[in-house]
């Protein structure tokens, strides 16, 4: 993962630097790094991140009903 330091914002950020960004928040939502950058970025990358968090999050929540139906279909057959 790329290190970033809280001095170089506010910045352009790419795709990929929302991204890393996205799963630093993901992993760590109080860390000091993230309240650092955080208090420099501008509302509209608060918003890109905060999209690519509740995708990320979404896909995840989509992988486990489907799951569970498997196995309540399951059950059901036996």
């Amino acid at each position: 993962m790329n290190v970033f330091n809280p001095d170089e914002f506010p910045k352009n950020l790419n795709d990929e630097e929302i991204e890393i960004l996205s799963q630093l928040v993901i992993k760590n939502p109080i860390s000091d790094l993230w309240k650092q950058i955080a208090s420099k970025l501008t509302s509209e990358q608060k918003v890109r991140i905060n999209k690519k968090i509740d995708s990320k999050k979404y896909s995840e929540s989509e992988k486990l009903p489907s799951f569970h139906k498997k196995a309540m279909d399951d059950q059901e057959k036996k």
